[in-house]
């Protein structure tokens, strides 16, 4: 919802245009996850369904948000896709790292970490590769329940 929230009642000055709902507190949410993922940028899955075929995008992980129980699919913006214009980095890359990821989600642990650890020599200081490398190495030793989705909770805000 949009619109003037306030008094406009004699004596009482305070009115503000603004936004609520639920889009507006997950994209805050967004904004205080991108911290977590070291990242300057998180968009959401409805955003990604409408920008996918304009931007190139990562996966970044999925995450529950404080106050929701649903995991929502984060996605880091690249940059954007110019037609007959190769992008400034390497799609190979991106692509060897997205399927990383989907045998993540899927947990094919070993397939996952062979990948990744292979984006890992070309982008050594990538922090997505290292923090699922470093979950894979957890959950050898304390396994996801059966109800795990690849998400993580967000316990801030």
């Amino acid at each position: 919802m949009v619109g003037n929230i306030g008094s406009a009642a004699e004596g009482a000055e305070r009115m503000e245009f603004t936004v609520i709902g639920d889009a507006v507190n997950l994209a805050s949410r967004l904004e205080g996850a991108t911290k977590e993922f070291h990242t300057d940028r998180l968009i959401g899955e409805s955003v990604a369904e409408l920008v996918k075929d304009d931007f190139y995008l990562r996966s970044a992980g999925k995450l529950v948000v404080k106050g929701k129980t649903v995991p929502v699919a984060v996605f880091i913006p690249l940059e954007e896709k110019i037609p007959g214009e190769n992008p400034t980095f390497d799609k190979v890359w991106l692509d060897q790292y997205e399927e990383a990821y989907q045998f993540y989600i899927k947990r094919e642990f070993d397939k996952a970490e062979v990948l990744l650890k292979k984006c890992q020599e070309k982008e050594p200081s990538d922090y997505l590769c290292d923090r699922y490398i470093k979950e894979i190495a957890a959950f050898r030793i304390d396994p996801p329940g059966a109800d795990w989705q690849g998400e993580f909770k967000m316990k801030d805000k």
